[in-house]
């Protein structure tokens, strides 16, 4: 190959070197813009989040309204608004987020679970189950025993202790010392009056949770069900030595 034909070849290479860098910067700055714009909506969510942890609603409000202007799609920023919301006792507002929330990112099972809780507290049990569910079934959802916990839980208020007590067991299969579970099938196993099946759900609170009022006055209960003095009178010392006068309440409310 000749010195002339070699310039022309360098010189071919280059212009599609050059071609190709500019190709690269344009793909770039086709896709920089709605990035930077994500970007920021989600560094704006987390301080919101922050602030409204914090009780600083105003500054929580700010940031998450400019995490939505920057990218509306964003379910996160949607659902943390629609808390912050609740917090200060506008619930239209809050049950409107939540739903864009749930529009922008049905998958989004963080979402999904704060709407089931929003339900849950204005009575909507049933369809707040029915979001709890549906968190619980996604995939990549880090703590499904948490919406499981929650369905359970708010189903219990219907009541419809059956199918309280099969989300409550399936929680304990993901999470088996998941103790707030523990305690309410224990509660709702002593409501149902199966005082045995109560008092082992109770047993197993007790061996991963340290003893409170109402787990102790639950223990008291349960066992003044089954006639068994020895325990009764074993979760009365308890309850006087941490709560004193709470035996003489629990009498008075035995009294016909």
């Amino acid at each position: 190959m000749n010195s002339v034909a070699v310039k022309i070849s360098q010189f071919l290479l280059l212009l599609l070197l050059l071609s190709s860098c500019s190709n690269e910067e344009n793909f770039r700055d086709n896709i920089s813009a709605p990035s930077r714009a994500q970007q920021a909506s989600r560094i704006n969510t987390e301080l919101g989040a922050g602030y409204l942890r914090r009780g600083s609603y105003e500054l929580a409000l700010q940031k998450l309204q400019k995490a939505i202007a920057f990218d509306p799609g964003n379910s996160q920023a949607l659902s943390t608004l629609a808390i912050l919301y609740e917090q200060i006792n506008k619930t239209e507002e809050a049950e409107k987020h939540h739903r864009l929330a749930i529009k922008a990112d049905p998958e989004d099972a963080s979402a999904q679970n704060n709407f089931g809780a929003f339900l849950c507290k204005i009575g909507d049990y049933r369809l707040s189950e029915k979001h709890f569910l549906q968190a619980a079934g996604n995939a990549f959802y880090q703590t499904p025993e948490l919406a499981l916990l929650n369905a359970g839980r708010c189903i219990a208020k219907v009541p419809d202790y059956a199918r309280a007590e099969q989300h409550l067991r399936q929680a304990l299969r993901f999470a088996p010392d998941a103790s707030e579970a523990l305690f309410l099938l224990a509660s709702i196993k002593y409501d149902m009056q199966e005082y045995m099946s109560a008092r082992g759900f109770l047993q197993r609170y007790e061996a991963v949770a340290s003893p409170n009022r109402s787990s102790l006055v639950l223990g008291y209960r349960i066992e003044t069900a089954l006639n068994n003095d020895d325990e009764v009178e074993r979760y009365a010392r308890q309850l006087e030595s941490l709560y004193p006068g709470s035996t003489e309440i629990l009498k008075n409310q035995e009294t016909p």
